[in-house]
C-alpha cells in the first residue's frame, strides 16, 4: 500500500516542514516526559514537548509504521529505514525524533546513524560520534558499542567519523547484519540514509535487507517522480515493504 502525504508547513515555534499520513494515533500510552534532558539539541522536541503539532505528526509516522507491521512476530525487533531523497538536512531530526516517540512507548530502540557523508545524530543527541558504523565497516575499529541516550529505553550507534567516500561500505554489509545483537534485547531499529543524486538506488537491497519496512521522505517541487519509482522498485525487488511516503 502506498501511502500518499498531504504537505504541512512547518510550525511557527520551530521543527521542520513535516506531512504524515492521516492515521489513527498507534495504541499505547507514552512514558510520561519529565524535565527536557540535559544536552539534547532543541532539533528533538520529542523530548521536550509531546503535545507540540510537529510531534503529533511524528507520532501518526509512528502509527503507520507500527500499524505495516502489526503482524510481526512477537520477540523479533521490529525494523524501519527512513530513505531521504532531497533532504538530507531534514532526515536527522526525523530519524532522532522518530525514535524517541518509539522509545516512548516503551520499545527499547536502537537508532543506527548510515550517513557517512554528513553524520549530524551525536552531535543531536549531544554525544561523542567519533567512533561508530563506519569504523567498524571499514575494520578500523572494534564492533562499537551503542551509546545510551538522555532519553530512556534509546541507544544511539553513531555514523562515525565524517567520511566522503565511504558510502561504498555500506554496499558490502545489510544494516541488520553489521548490527546484529547490538543490543540483543533491541525491540526497535530505526536507521536513516539518504540518497544523493549521485547515486543510483541499487545499493538500497543489498542495505536494507531483511527490513520490515521502510519510508520515503521526499521533497516537494525537487524530488522527481522517476527517482522516487526507481527506489520503489528497488525496494520491491528486495521484498522490503513500503509504509508510506513523507512528502515535505
Amino acid at each position: 500500500m502506498r501511502i500518499r502525504a498531504k504537505i504541512d508547513r512547518a510550525p511557527a515555534n520551530g521543527g521542520f516542514p513535516f506531512a504524515a499520513a492521516s492515521v489513527a494515533a498507534a495504541a499505547g500510552v507514552e512514558l510520561d516526559v519529565q524535565d527536557p534532558p540535559g544536552d539534547l539539541s532543541s532539533e528533538l522536541f520529542a523530548a521536550y514537548d509531546m503535545e507540540h503539532s510537529a510531534v503529533r505528526k511524528i507520532r501518526a509516522l509512528r502509527a503507520t509504521i507500527l500499524q505495516a507491521v502489526d503482524q510481526k512476530p512477537r520477540g523479533e525487533a521490529l525494523t524501519c529505514a527512513l530513505i531521504g531523497m532531497d533532504c538530507a538536512d531534514e532526515l536527522p531530526g526525523i530519524a532522532g525524533n522518530l525514535a524517541i516517540v518509539m522509545a516512548r512507548l516503551g520499545m527499547r530502540t536502537l537508532l543506527v546513524e548510515a550517513d557517512f557523508r554528513a553524520p549530524q545524530l551525536a552531535r543531536l543527541f549531544g554525544l561523542p560520534g567519533d567512533h561508530g558504523l563506519v569504523g567498524y565497516l571499514d575494520d578500523s575499529d572494534e564492533q562499537p558499542a551503542p551509546l545510551a541516550t538522555a532519553v530512556e529505553g534509546l541507544q544511539l550507534l553513531p555514523a562515525g567519523a565524517e567520511q566522503e567516500l565511504s558510502s561504498h561500505y555500506l554496499e558490502r554489509y545489510s544494516i541488520l547484519e553489521a548490527t546484529r545483537g547490538w543490543p540483543a534485547m533491541t525491540e526497535c531499529v530505526i536507521t536513516g540514509l539518504p540518497i544523493g543524486r549521485d547515486q543510483e538506488a541499487g545499493f538500497l537491497a543489498s542495505v536494507f535487507a531483511g527490513f520490515d519496512t521502510a519510508v520515503l521522505l521526499t521533497k516537494q517541487h525537487r524530488t522527481t517522480y522517476d527517482r522516487v519509482r526507481s527506489v520503489i522498485d528497488v525496494l520491491d525487488g528486495a521484498a522490503i515493504p513500503i509504509a508510506g511516503t513523507v512528502l515535505l
